[in-house]
């Protein structure tokens, strides 16, 4: 799952698996779209047709199956 959430939480604390960007992970290395910030993360890729469309393919599943 991908999500945004202004709450903290503790990793050990959620039913599932989880990566966490830090707010001073993404000042570091400035991203420009969400989509590069997404693509740092084990697991998911991203991949582009045309110039505005993003796919993200997460933990093998494709857009069509995912809330992206």
């Amino acid at each position: 799952m991908v999500s945004a959430t202004k709450d903290e939480k503790k990793v050990f604390d959620l039913a599932a698996p989880m990566e966490v960007v830090s707010s001073g992970e993404i000042e570091k290395n400035t991203p420009t779209n969400p989509a590069q910030v997404l693509q740092r993360l084990p697991g998911v890729s991203m991949s582009t047709s045309g110039l505005w469309n993003v796919n993200p393919t997460i933990r093998g599943l494709t857009q069509g199956r995912t809330w992206f």
